[in-house]
């Protein structure tokens, strides 16, 4: 998209917005977007309220870089979950979901609506270790976007059979609301904290997941022009 623009003076004066044969434009109208920036424009997509648009997993290849010592939080791009990842993701709308920096990048071009993520913690425990407390999303969250578990406080204390000096883990779900109409970026990069004892996630080739799923608000329709 380019800004078209008219001099008043010696001054520059935005007057519309320009788009190119292939860009998107998205509206909560059904009105085909020719009647008032000209072109000729295909409807492509017409979103619903809780329509999954996106998914994807990123999990670790191999054990962490160290010991996540007991009672302390590690995000999930921490290199302690695991010494490198790997990423799937699945767009049915372009550009809502990749995997970067060791966690899960969502852009909600004024679609999305929640995102539903999953973490799943495994590895190796020492003797104490009784469970997992998991926490708030280590980035920051843009204005308009927030997590359950939230910044105020832990989530569930969770146990995973890591209780006897062997394999075990556990898993939770967090939930991002998005209530905002504007195009923002945010991480999904939940925390969690080993309880009682130390941990090494991903010892023994037991991966550690992040399984993201993002839904679309209702009621907007994207549409693509075609010339």
């Amino acid at each position: 998209m380019k800004g078209v623009y008219l001099k008043k003076g010696n001054t520059r004066v935005s007057v519309v917005p320009y788009y190119r044969v292939g860009d998107i434009f998205v509206t909560t109208s059904n009105t085909n977007p020719a009647s008032f920036l000209g072109g000729t424009w295909q409807k492509i997509r017409q979103t619903f309220g809780g329509e999954l648009i996106a998914f994807g997993l990123a999990n670790t290849n191999d054990t962490g870089s160290g010991t996540m010592l007991k009672n302390i939080y590690y995000a999930f791009s921490d290199t302690k979950m695991g010494g490198s990842k790997s990423y799937y993701t699945r767009n049915y709308i372009d550009g809502i979901l990749s995997g970067q920096s060791g966690a899960m990048l969502v852009r909600t071009r004024g679609i999305v609506g929640m995102v539903e993520a999953s973490m799943f913690v495994s590895g190796y425990a020492e003797t104490t270790n009784q469970g997992f407390w998991f926490y708030k999303n280590s980035n920051e969250l843009p204005n308009g976007v927030f997590v359950m578990p939230n910044n105020t406080r832990n989530g569930p204390l969770l146990g995973g059979g890591a209780t006897s000096n062997g394999y075990g883990g556990a898993g939770m779900t967090y939930l991002y609301d998005v209530n905002t109409n504007q195009d923002v970026e945010f991480y999904v990069n939940p925390t969690v904290a080993p309880y009682g004892g130390n941990f090494t996630a991903g010892q023994g080739g037991v991966s550690c997941w992040l399984l993201v799923k993002v839904y679309a608000k209702p009621g907007y329709y994207l549409w693509k022009r075609t010339a």
